[in-house]
C-alpha cells in the first residue's frame, strides 16, 4: 500500500510540477508581453515626450524674452509724453478753433453787396481805359 500511496504521492507531484511548469511559462511569456508594450510604449512616448518638452522650453525662453523686453520699457515716462502730447494737441485745437472763429468773424464783417458792386464799377472803367488805350474788351 505504501507503493501505492507513494506512487499516487509522485504522480500527484509530477502533476503539481507540471502545473507550475505551466504556470512558469504563462508568467514568463506575460513578463515578456509587458516588457514588450513598455519597450514599444517607450518607443513612442518619449521622442514625443521629448519633442513637447523642447517646445515647452523654447516657448519659456520666448516668454521670457519678452518679459525682459517689458522690463525695458519706462512705463512712466511713455506716460508722461503722452499725457504732455495730449497736452499740446489740446493747445494747438484750442488755438485752431480760435483763429477759425475769428476768420468766420471777419468773413461776416465783409460786405459782399459792396465788394460786388466796386468789382462791377472796376470792371467799368477798365472797359473805359482799355477802349482808350486802344484794346478791345
Amino acid at each position: 500500500m505504501e507503493t501505492r500511496q507513494t506512487q499516487t504521492g509522485e504522480e500527484l507531484n509530477a502533476a503539481l510540477l507540471r502545473k507550475m511548469h505551466k504556470m512558469d511559462l504563462i508568467r514568463t511569456v506575460a513578463c515578456v508581453l509587458v516588457a514588450a508594450v513598455a519597450l514599444v510604449s517607450a518607443a513612442v512616448v518619449l521622442p514625443r515626450a521629448s519633442s513637447i518638452l523642447t517646445n515647452a522650453d523654447n516657448t519659456v525662453n520666448e516668454l521670457s524674452a519678452v518679459v525682459d523686453q517689458l522690463q525695458q520699457v519706462d512705463f512712466i515716462a511713455m506716460s508722461e509724453g503722452i499725457t504732455e502730447l495730449t497736452r499740446a494737441g489740446s493747445e494747438s485745437l484750442t488755438d485752431a478753433a480760435a483763429e477759425l472763429i475769428k476768420t468766420l468773424r471777419q468773413l461776416q464783417d465783409i460786405d459782399f453787396e459792396a465788394l460786388s458792386e466796386s468789382i462791377d464799377n472796376l470792371n467799368t472803367v477798365s472797359g473805359g481805359m482799355a477802349r482808350l488805350f486802344g484794346r478791345k474788351k
